[in-house]
């Protein structure tokens, strides 16, 4: 199954601002949330505050900080 991360970083006027949005082929929505973790760490860096797991539809099915 395919989902989409988002390496967010919090913006308070806006609400947020897209860093970085790739595509994952993961068996299941806890791995595509690990995958989202490994991000995450790697794009603090650059100011990053969360990254979210969409699935095909759009909807959020998890968020990580």
């Amino acid at each position: 199954m395919k989902f989409t991360i988002e390496v967010v970083r919090t913006v308070e006027a806006d609400g947020h601002h897209v860093l970085h949005r790739t595509t994952v082929d993961e068996i299941s929505p806890r791995r595509a949330k690990t995958d989202a973790d490994r991000l995450l760490k790697a794009w603090r860096g650059r100011g990053a505050t969360r990254a979210r797991v969409l699935n095909p539809r759009g909807e959020e099915l998890y968020q990580t900080q």
